[in-house]
């Protein structure tokens, strides 16, 4: 998510950075107004406030010191790697984070624009320990990222619309507090959703989750989506092509254009192994979801016979093809156990040219029947 180059190219003229203090009424010289590009290696100390007065394109490496406090004007940001190789070491501690919040006294969502890490802030940046608070202006999510860097221990709070976008996922991402946000508090990429590591305590209001947009899922490496504390919203369709293991306790809401679907392409093992206590459940994104609410799982041939759904539930699928919960094309060996599969607008499990192990599943209030087999 960029802006618009001509914007960028207009910040880029400003000039080079240049720093200056002013004092304040009860500072004393303690404030710096940042109001220029950053182009040469700068540290920002713990012991300043930082101003930043507009959008600043951070070029050069900048070190921000545990206790640091930024404020931003409106219509402030910062850009990290616009236009040249950078890190950002904004490494605060538990006692001394770093805050990223609104100048104003009296600051509401949207205060500000956010922070956006562009394809040159390399992978070696870091935050951790920082606050990020009252962003979101214009409808920006608060941070804005192209790449990957390590996102730890970090509060995103308070900000106007979506709390983080990501394109390629984390470095890594653990231990951070997400909550307040006025949509999403996360919008990341499929590609990128086995990122999002452990111990994160996530909060959003009812109808909202972690965004996950379609696309494909391939490499020779296996991933796992984590659970996490809010369920993933799924908007589209989503190739699985690439091993993927499925937590205990995660909930997965999609919309209606959204589908699993497994083992199209290349060979792969799916597993979905939930517990009595915590199943793993695929369901509609709808605030009241009916039969046929989403496509549902599609596996294919290139699906491996140790691949394996255990305690699962699946329900409220059946809008497109065969008009199923879950879909076989092909497949040979798949293991569907104690699992529940209900209300779908067709079939429970619709199974062309396959063999399966159907275990102890429960089917429930299926329009069209509980399986349908064809050879």
């Amino acid at each position: 998510m960029k802006k618009y180059i001509y914007f960028a190219m207009a910040m880029l003229m400003a000039g080079s950075f240049v720093s200056c203090t002013e004092e304040g009424p009860e500072d004393e010289g303690n404030v710096i107004i940042v109001g220029q590009n950053i182009e040469t290696p700068t540290t920002w100390l713990g012991s300043k406030t930082y101003v930043v007065e507009r959008a600043i394109y951070v070029d050069a490496n900048l070190t921000i010191e545990p206790g640091t406090v930024i404020k931003f004007k409106s219509g402030s940001s910062l850009s990290f790697g616009s236009y040249e190789n950078m890190t950002l070491t904004a490494n605060g501690t538990e006692d001394k984070p770093i805050v990223f919040t609104s100048f104003s006294a009296n600051p509401a969502p949207g205060a500000w624009e956010g922070l956006w890490f562009y394809d040159n802030a390399l992978s070696n940046s870091s935050m951790a320990y920082c606050q990020v608070m009252y962003a979101g202006q214009n409808d920006y999510p608060a941070l804005n990222f192209d790449v990957k860097i390590k996102f730890n221990n970090c509060t995103v709070s308070k900000n106007k619309k979506n709390g983080i976008y990501s394109v390629e996922g984390f470095v890594e991402f653990n231990g951070n507090t997400i909550e307040d946000q006025g949509a999403f508090p996360i919008d990341i990429a499929s590609k990128a959703l086995h990122t999002l590591g452990v111990n994160n305590a996530i909060t959003c209001e009812p109808g909202y989750g972690i965004r996950v947009r379609g696309g494909t899922l391939e490499g020779a490496t296996p991933i796992t989506w984590k659970k996490q504390t809010v369920p993933y919203y799924i908007v589209d369709a989503i190739y699985v092509d690439q091993s993927l293991t499925i937590d205990p306790g995660t909930t997965l809401q999609f919309q209606a254009d959204g589908s699993l679907s497994i083992g199209s392409h290349q060979v792969l093992t799916f597993n979905a192994l939930g517990t009595e206590t915590e199943k793993i459940i695929f369901t509609s994104a709808a605030a009241t979801p009916a039969p046929g609410a989403w496509a549902g799982l599609f596996f294919y041939e290139k699906v491996t016979g140790n691949s394996k759904m255990k305690y699962c539930v699946v329900e409220y699928a059946g809008k497109d093809n065969n008009h199923a919960n879950i879909t076989l094309s092909y497949v040979n060996g798949l293991t569907i156990e104690n699992c529940t599969i209900r209300k779908s607008s067709g079939y429970g499990v619709y199974s062309w040219g396959s063999t399966w192990n159907n275990i102890d599943n429960i089917f429930e209030d299926n329009a069209l029947g509980d399986i349908s087999t064809h050879d």
